[in-house]
């Protein structure tokens, strides 16, 4: 199109041409432009309003089972009470007046007893007993004797210095070998105790005896301590 315009070409007709053609290509450029202008807005346009925002919603938890029903309890069944039939019992009226007639009493001889006697027995027989036993004799224990060496107990220095006194009863058993045991106090100041056990431990007794034989005995003793010992 550009090609009739050569350099040194200055007719009025020549640049009445070349103006015109200008004209035409700044028209058409401007054209081209504009529908590249157009396009691409229409095209963000178009894009714009195919964005779509998305929220995903978490789903709702699904709601907890129903608690399973508890067992029916069956009660227990009452014991069947035991009635005794009701028994109909004649009613017994108090006499109105008390009787003038007496009773009669029998002549005839007593019935005889058996061998054996009554079946309750005596107050010094056995159930069933002819009367004719005799009781088995009681042996005479022979108590213990205390030996000469055996000592009273010393009088507690603290007890001295506190000014206490008083009596102390105590018991024990003295064994066939003649050694005591089981020694206890049952009353006295507790001022006393100690000394009193521990002196009755070391006494020593003839022991007792029982058809020529050694036997257990049980003793009890009472000591009195006083101030104005000397011990």
């Amino acid at each position: 199109m550009f090609d009739d315009f050569q350099r040194g070409s200055s007719t009025p007709e020549t640049r009445k041409r070349f103006g015109q053609s200008m004209a035409a290509a700044v028209a058409l450029y401007g054209g081209i432009g504009a529908i590249l202008i157009g396009a691409t807005a229409t095209a963000r346009h178009v894009v714009e309003e195919d964005l779509v925002q998305v929220e995903f919603v978490k789903a709702a938890e699904p709601p907890p089972p129903e608690p399973e029903p508890e067992p029916a309890v069956e009660p227990e069944p009452e014991p069947k009470k035991n009635y005794r039939k009701k028994v109909d019992r004649k009613k017994i009226k108090p006499p109105d007046k008390i009787s003038d007639e007496k009773l009669k009493e029998s002549d005839g001889p007593l019935a005889a007893a058996g061998k054996t006697g009554p079946m309750d027995g005596y107050l010094d027989g056995v159930k069933g007993g002819t009367g004719t036993a005799r009781g088995t004799p009681k042996v005479k224990v022979t108590p213990p004797k205390m030996s000469k060496r055996n000592k009273k107990p010393r009088f507690p220095p603290k007890a001295r210095r506190a000014n206490v006194e008083g009596r102390v009863t105590f018991a024990f058993v003295v064994l066939p070998d003649g050694k005591t045991a089981d020694v206890r106090i049952i009353s006295g100041p507790r001022q006393f105790h100690e000394t009193v056990i521990a002196t009755v431990k070391r006494w020593r007794f003839t022991p007792a005896m029982r058809a020529g034989k050694p036997v257990r005995f049980k003793k009890k003793m009472s000591i009195t301590f006083r101030l104005d010992d000397p011990y």
